[in-house]
């Protein structure tokens, strides 16, 4: 497994995902085994906007039914939904032409993982996506905290749940992540 370069910290930079922090939320993470920092710590955008590099998203899907008009999914547009993982499968399929398929690396094509747990109100449902970079490496927007990459199952947790659903899209252009040059 080779990670992607590891993001250089400015001298007075404080990494925002400390042990602390990953312990409590990740504990399978372990940094240079199973996940390396790749940006630092940006605000202004969710992982559904890191996994579609689509800086406008919010996971909040009132704010999505703001965007789109959810009702031609089968969706309503004045009410925040439930984080129901089958309505995330509908807005990835109708808005970003992604459809379900397994986790294995196919060239060609962007694929995620939607990661389904309980969430602080004891409900089942969407809690994270994931992008995939190879045959082992996926890459996430840790919420407010840095980007990652990291093995599949490293998120693992009760805070993230485990990945559920895969989707897939034909893609023209290798991945590129947000703290990647033009």
């Amino acid at each position: 497994m080779e990670f992607p370069p590891r993001v250089e910290f400015p001298n007075n930079y404080t990494i925002g995902a400390t042990h602390d922090i990953i312990n409590s939320n990740w504990p399978k993470l372990q940094e240079e085994v199973n996940f390396r920092f790749t940006s630092l710590r940006k605000t202004g955008y969710t992982c559904l906007a890191y996994a579609v590099r689509d800086a406008e998203i919010q996971i909040d899907m009132l704010a999505f039914s703001k965007r789109f008009d959810l009702t031609k999914v089968g969706l309503k547009n004045d009410q925040p939904l439930d984080h129901i993982i089958n309505a995330y499968k509908k807005l990835f399929e109708a808005f970003y032409n992604f459809e379900e398929c397994d986790n294995s690396y196919e060239e060609g094509f962007e694929k995620i993982a939607l990661y389904e747990g309980m969430d602080e109100d004891g409900d089942i449902g969407f809690l994270h996506v994931a992008l995939q970079i190879d045959e082992v490496l996926w890459t996430s927007k840790l919420g407010h905290l840095e980007d990652i990459a990291h093995t599949l199952d490293s998120l693992n947790s009760n805070y993230y749940g485990k990945p559920v659903l895969f989707m897939k899209r034909a893609s023209n252009t290798t991945i590129k992540l947000f703290n990647d040059e033009e």
